[in-house]
């Protein structure tokens, strides 16, 4: 059972989130990328608007306990916003919300190329490293974009390769030897947490996969080609997998539902892929996907989350 300050902090959440004052819930649509592809593949211009505590120009974390921390996805989300709303802007403040975060990457990235993701502790999961495929396709995408879009900006453009190059080649590694890969059989599947049971979750992977899609554009990989080529028909077979009887969205592959939040994000993603691949299957799962998105369904699944939260 959850702590009271705990439950308090849950409570909190949710009324941000059920009033549209959450930062961390805030809509996510199709991204500006399918007018401008030098941008995202879902929007996130809402993530560089961060009004919090920062500490060396990076967005801090306030943990119920009232502890601050740096999240590192939340740090490349708010990098990616900031790319985005430069690139259509021209605010030379983006431009600092960028260098910042270019800046914490380098200083930050551990010896075997990674962003350690915080694990709370869980006697339920055992856990292969702190690794994320999430995170490493989030850093692909920011640092391929910031190398492409914004040379000359008083950024080094150098460095910031050589880090490219060495993130994707820990992201393509095995989850037992310390990259973010499951492999089952043929399949290739991205470990947004690379968990001993290998569960993977479906943004999680659809994110690994936006950053490999950023990455092969960049640099001649043939490795990574090959490994995008696969973990791209591994999920054209398992992504209905990830949807309910009722077409609601499965958070991940072991059955935890989404919440209305997650199963809206499901949808923007799936339009996505949809348009990057033109493949039926994601077309097919979007349509069902907006079909179960009800106010019925939403009120059901919120009540059903609650639950979950408060007995995780």
């Amino acid at each position: 059972m959850r702590s009271p300050r705990e439950t308090l902090s849950l409570a909190t959440e949710f009324w941000r989130y059920m009033t549209g004052r959450d930062y961390f819930r805030q809509p996510q649509p199709l991204g500006p990328y399918f007018s401008d592809p030098r941008c995202y593949y879902n929007d996130v211009r809402g993530k560089a608007a961060w009004s919090g505590p920062f500490r060396h120009g990076v967005p801090l974390l306030p943990e119920p306990d009232g502890s601050l921390v740096v999240s590192p996805c939340m740090v490349m989300f708010y990098g990616i916003g900031s790319v985005d709303r430069f690139l259509l802007e021209r605010d030379s403040q983006l431009l600092q919300n960028v260098r910042a975060v270019a800046r914490w990457l380098q200083d930050n990235v551990t010896a075997d190329s990674y962003w350690p993701t915080q694990i709370k502790e869980d006697v339920r999961h055992e856990f292969y490293s702190a690794n994320s495929a999430m995170n490493q396709g989030l850093a692909l995408s920011f640092l391929v974009k910031v190398i492409r879009h914004l040379d000359g900006a008083d950024l080094p453009t150098a460095q910031l390769t050589a880090l490219v190059r060495s993130v994707a080649a820990n992201m393509l590694k095995p989850a037992a030897e310390g990259g973010t890969t499951s492999r089952r059989g043929s399949d290739l599947l991205f470990l947004e947490y690379c968990r001993r049971d290998e569960t993977v979750i479906f943004n999680g992977w659809v994110y690994a996969v936006f950053g490999l899609m950023d990455y092969v554009q960049f640099q001649v990989d043939d490795v990574a080609e090959a490994a995008l080529e696969c973990t791209l028909k591994t999920m054209r077979t398992r992504v209905s997998n990830y949807q309910l009887p009722d077409d609601w969205s499965r958070y991940d592959d072991s059955g935890r539902i989404c919440s209305p939040f997650y199963h809206r994000l499901h949808i923007s993603l799936l339009d996505a892929l949809s348009r990057l691949t033109a493949e039926p299957v994601y077309t097919d799962c979007l349509r069902r996907a907006k079909k179960a998105d009800t106010l019925v369904n939403r009120v059901r699944y919120t009540v059903r989350k609650i639950g979950d939260k408060l007995t995780d």
